[in-house]
Order: structure tokens, then sequence, then C-alpha cells
């Protein structure tokens, strides 16, 4: 474990690699030479106080922000001042804080639209119904139900999706990151306001994924839910990486405590 890129922690050639990442607003340093790794086929966890920088990190990373320096790659391919759409294409998808569904459209119309900007559907296409306009709309719709089954969805596919609870509102969302077949999630506190029986069903999807060779970065409140889910942890605090290491040493890192907790006990029990 340590502050500094380490092999042991990361893989040689990790999917995304952040270095050196730095953002301000009004002179004040959001973000203060971030360094990041996500290794292939991992739940990296990422972690730190209020106001530490993580959704800052995240919207850089994302091109949702591109107001910053340093370097961000995925397979090796930079990212800096590229538009999300283009990130998003190049395989790396995103949630927000905030739930983003159309609450009149059903569960799997919500599902459907999320491939709208990746089928490579014309609208003349569309408007013609071509033959492979129609093989492309029955792909996409096989590919919703799949999703929604693995999300526990599927019963609800023709409801409206403002019927959902708000817990089922974040599978849907995960669902339709998914339709893409993204190589990277990053999922922004997944399990916020969601109850503790939710939060681990969440936790067997996000496993469930990544067997199917899915890698995710997870920004989340929920300790113990990130203690138990990841490969590893990224410690951020002040705009920087404390530490990064497998949660059994996250756990129990005085530098962690002292940052994080005031010097508590440990974390995540």
């Amino acid at each position: 474990m340590t502050g500094a890129a380490n092999p042991a922690t990361a893989a040689a050639d990790p999917l995304l690699q952040v270095r050196g990442l730095r953002r301000s607003f009004a002179g004040v340093h959001a973000v203060d030479g971030l360094d990041l790794d996500v290794a292939q086929g991992s739940v990296t966890g990422l972690i730190g106080p209020n106001g530490c920088g993580k959704t800052t990190s995240v919207n850089c990373i994302t091109g949702f922000d591109r107001s910053f320096t340093g370097e961000v790659k995925m397979m090796e391919k930079p990212l800096a001042g590229l538009a999300p759409e283009a990130i998003a294409r190049g395989g790396l998808m995103r949630t927000f804080q905030a739930i983003r569904v159309f609450d009149s459209f059903t569960v799997l119309e919500n599902v459907k639209l999320s491939m709208q900007s990746f089928d490579g559907t014309t609208v003349w296409q569309a408007l013609a119904r071509t033959q492979q306009f129609r093989r492309t709309e029955h792909e996409t719709e096989s590919k919703a139900y799949e999703l929604l089954e693995l999300v526990g969805l599927r019963a609800k596919s023709h409801d409206a999706a403002g019927e959902l609870s708000y817990g089922q509102k974040k599978l849907l969302s995960l669902a339709g990151i998914l339709m893409s077949s993204p190589r990277l999630v990053i999922l922004d506190e997944p399990v916020a306001g969601v109850n503790p029986t939710r939060a681990m069903e969440i936790a067997d999807i996000i496993k469930s994924v990544k067997d199917r060779g899915t890698t995710f970065l997870v920004i989340e409140h929920n300790i113990p839910f990130v203690m138990r889910l990841c490969d590893s942890v990224v410690v951020m605090d002040r705009g920087k990486r404390l530490v990064q290491g497998p949660p059994e040493e996250i756990r129990n890192d005085p530098a962690v405590l002292e940052a994080y907790l005031g010097g508590a006990a440990n974390v995540g029990d």
C-alpha cells in the first residue's frame, strides 16, 4: 500500500491511469496532483472525506470538466480534452449521484434509450424501418431484457419508471449504463439512500458484471459496502491520493484513520 504508484497494488498496465491530476476553483485546489490506477477486471473503491475532490476528479476523468492539468489515460489512450460522448464511445461510462431516468417512459424504454448513441442507427434508417434498423431494434430489446433480468427488474419491464422505488431506479440506471457493454464503469454513490438489503443486492450485481469482464471504479461514502465489495481501495485527502491498497490494509492504516475518521478504531467494521 502506498501513496505513490506501486506495481504491487495496481496492474503494470492499468485500464485507467491518472497522473498528477489538478483542478482549481478560484485559487482553491479541489484536486491537487491525484495519482490513481484502476486495474483491468477489478472493482476499485474511491473514498475520502466530504470535499476531498472525489466527484471533481471523476468529472475530469469523464470529460464533464476539461479545465484540468495532468494525465488521464484509458488503455494507454489519452482522454484529456475529449468530450463526454467521445469518452463514453471509447468504453468509459458513468452514473451520477442524482438518478437520471425518464419517469413517464416504461422501464424497458428507459434501458433501450441508453443505446441510441451507440447503435449506429441513422434517422433515415429509423424512418424507413430498414432491415438493418429492425435487426438492431430486436438486438437492443433482447439485450435490454437480459440486463433487466440481471438487475431484478424484468417483471417491471412495462411499468412506468416513475412507479419504481428509489433503490429500483438505481438498478435501472445501472442497467442502462451496461447497455453499451462498457470496458469501465464509474459508479458515483451507487448505494446512497438505499436500504442495506438493496445495497447488498447492488454489490452482488456489480460482482456478477465484473465476472463478465467489466471493470468498476466505485465512489461511495458507505465504507462497509466498499470494504466488502472492492479489490482495491483508494483513499483521497485534500485533493490527493493518500493511499491505495487492498481493503484489509486500508481498514487499519494509521494515516487513513487519522485523515478519514480522526483516529477511529478501524474502517469498515
